[in-house]
C-alpha cells in the first residue's frame, strides 16, 4: 500500500478481451496475515495507470470470438 493507493507488481493471465479492456479486475493479497480474508479484488482502469502493459494474446482451442490476454 502506498498512501491511499495500492502498488501492484506482477502479472495476470486469462484476461477476457484483454487487448481491448479499459477495466481489469485483479485478485491480490492485500493482507497476507489474514489468509483468505486478506485477498482483495481491485479494479484497474488501464488508461490511467502508469507502467501498465498489455501482454500477448493467448492461443486457445475454443472461444475464438473474444481475445484472452496476459
Amino acid at each position: 500500500k502506498d498512501g491511499n493507493r495500492y502498488k501492484l507488481n506482477g502479472s495476470k493471465t486469462f484476461i477476457t478481451n484483454g487487448q481491448l479492456a479499459n477495466f481489469i479486475i485483479v485478485v491480490t493479497k492485500t493482507d497476507p496475515e489474514k489468509g483468505a480474508k486478506g485477498i482483495s479484488l481491485i479494479v484497474v482502469e488501464t488508461d490511467e495507470v502508469e507502467g501498465f502493459e498489455r501482454g500477448r494474446n493467448l492461443d486457445k482451442i475454443g472461444l475464438k470470438a473474444n481475445d484472452t490476454s496476459e
